[in-house]
């Protein structure tokens, strides 16, 4: 998932510089600067994957319980 929107921060900003180049009125530049916004979230939503799949791949499976095991909710347990 990070490669493809690393892909679309590119294409983006490629569009938007090319937009920008060729405008010839407000609202081209306006789109220009719209499709920088967009490139700058997908740069940060790959960002954002990346950092969330290296902490899972640190983590491992240890955080996961198994199948069963699961500790039981507190409004299941007993009033004492």
């Amino acid at each position: 998932m990070k490669t493809p929107l690393l892909v679309l921060a590119v294409l983006a900003f490629l569009v938007g510089a090319l937009v920008l180049v060729s405008a010839q009125s407000a609202i081209q530049e306006i789109v220009a600067c719209v499709l920088f916004v967009c490139s700058s979230v997908f740069l940060a939503g790959s960002g954002i994957v990346g950092a969330v799949n290296e902490v899972r791949d640190r983590l491992g499976s240890s955080t996961t319980a198994p199948r069963g095991t699961a500790e039981p909710s507190r409004s299941s347990q007993g009033t004492a």
